[in-house]
């Protein structure tokens, strides 16, 4: 398996913005943290 981003996955925007056509919103979780 390589490295890297598969070529079929979609581009994504970055963390922080809300996602096209949706009221969502993308972020980042630190799991490890939650209690």
């Amino acid at each position: 398996m390589g490295k890297g981003v598969p070529d079929r996955w979609l581009d994504y925007s970055a963390i922080g913005k809300r996602v096209p056509g949706t009221r969502f919103i993308a972020f980042k979780v630190p799991l490890n943290q939650i209690n």
